[in-house]
């Protein structure tokens, strides 16, 4: 939750802002992907970067499904949330399924 507090804050991101929360509560709750803040997301001009979502070389697969469903939240495009979650761990699952909380119902655990 540390993590997460700290993307929110550092991002500027408004209280309203969904979308974006959720983007960050994935980032800040699995460790490769915090790790690779940088490589996900511009904070000078607020935006994911759209070449990590596409550079598969390197995450991890359940990083890569946790990464394209932060980029479905954030982009409005829900056609393959159901894919995304075909061989989640448990942990990564819950966490998925508290940012889709985060972006349509605007609340977290």
């Amino acid at each position: 939750m540390r993590r997460f507090i700290q993307l929110v804050e550092r991002d500027g991101t408004e209280l309203l802002d969904t979308k974006r929360k959720s983007l960050f509560y994935i980032v800040a709750g699995n460790d490769d992907l915090y790790n690779k803040l940088y490589q996900i997301y511009d904070f000078d001009k607020r935006v994911v970067r759209k070449e990590c979502v596409n550079s598969n070389q390197l995450y991890d697969e359940t990083s890569i499904k946790l990464l394209t469903l932060a980029y479905v939240l954030i982009k409005e495009n829900d056609d393959s949330l159901i894919n995304l979650f075909h061989g989640l761990d448990d942990f990564n699952f819950e966490l998925a399924l508290s940012a889709i909380k985060i972006r349509y119902m605007g609340e977290f655990e």
